[in-house]
C-alpha cells in the first residue's frame, strides 16, 4: 500500500466543511488542469500527484466528484453544511485506510453511507444512451452495474469488456497479479457473477475491485 501524506487527510476535511449543495454548482475560479474524465481514473494517491498536492485543488476534484456521483445516482443532496463535513470526513478517513482505491469510489461510498439505507436501494438511471462499444474508461469508472449493462446496449460481450477493463484497473492500482491458471479464472468469474447480482447499485469498479481483493494474491512483478 502506497503512504499518504497528511496533507491529503487535511485536504480531504477542508472538502468536507464546504456546503455540498452550492459547492459543486458553482464554476471554478480557476480551471484546474485536469479534467474529470482523468480525474475518475485515479486513486486517491494518484488525484492528490494529479493536484500538484494542492489542498485547494484537490478539494474540488472531491466536490467535483461529489456532484457527479450525486447527477450519476440521481440523487437529490441537501445544501447543507453539516452534511458536507460527514461526507468529507469519511472521504477522509478512507483515503487514509486506503490511498490505491479510486477517490470517485470512495467519494461515492461516502455519499451512500453518509445518505443511509433508501439511497444505497435506490435504482439509478443511466446519463448515458447505449451506445455498444462506444463507453469511455471514464463511463466505466462511474457506472454502476446496472448503468454499465446499460451502457453496453445489454450485450454481454461489451459488459464483459467493461468488466475486464475494471479488473485490470483494480490489479494496477492495487500492484497485484493474477496466478495465471484456468482454475484462478473460473474462481474469479464466479466471484464476480456472485458479487454483480448481488450488488447491481454498486459501481462496476468497486465488484471489480472487491474481487480482485478476494481472489488476487500475488504481487506483480516489478
Amino acid at each position: 500500500m502506497r503512504t499518504v501524506d497528511c496533507r491529503l487527510l487535511v485536504a480531504c476535511l477542508i472538502a468536507g466543511t464546504l456546503t455540498v449543495g452550492a459547492a459543486y454548482g458553482q464554476a471554478a475560479a480557476t480551471q484546474p488542469k485536469w479534467g474529470l474524465d482523468v480525474a475518475v481514473l485515479n486513486t486517491a494517491a494518484q488525484a492528490w500527484a494529479l493536484c500538484g498536492q494542492n489542498q485547494d485543488e484537490f478539494s474540488m476534484m472531491v466536490q467535483k466528484m461529489v456532484g457527479m456521483v450525486s447527477a450519476n445516482r440521481g440523487l437529490q443532496l441537501p445544501n447543507d453544511r453539516v452534511m458536507g463535513q460527514k461526507i468529507g470526513g469519511m472521504v477522509a478517513r478512507e483515503v487514509l485506510a486506503d490511498p490505491d482505491n479510486l477517490l470517485y469510489a470512495i467519494v461515492d461510498h461516502a455519499i451512500l453511507a453518509t445518505l443511509g439505507p433508501q439511497a444505497q436501494c435506490m435504482i439509478p438511471t443511466s446519463v448515458c444512451e447505449p451506445a455498444p462499444g462506444k463507453w469511455t474508461p471514464a463511463e466505466m469508472a462511474t457506472s454502476t452495474v446496472t448503468q454499465a449493462w446499460q451502457i453496453s446496449g445489454q450485450n454481454k460481450t461489451e459488459f464483459r469488456k467493461m468488466l475486464e477493463t475494471a479488473v485490470a484497473l483494480s490489479l494496477e492500482n492495487r500492484g497485484l497479479a493474477l496466478e495465471d491458471s484456468k482454475d484462478n479464472g473460473i474462481y474469479l468469474g464466479n466471484v464476480l457473477r456472485t458479487d454483480l447480482e448481488a450488488h447491481p447499485n454498486d459501481l462496476l469498479y468497486t465488484v471489480a475491485d472487491r474481487s480482485v481483493r478476494m481472489v488476487a494474491t500475488v504481487p506483480a512483478a516489478k
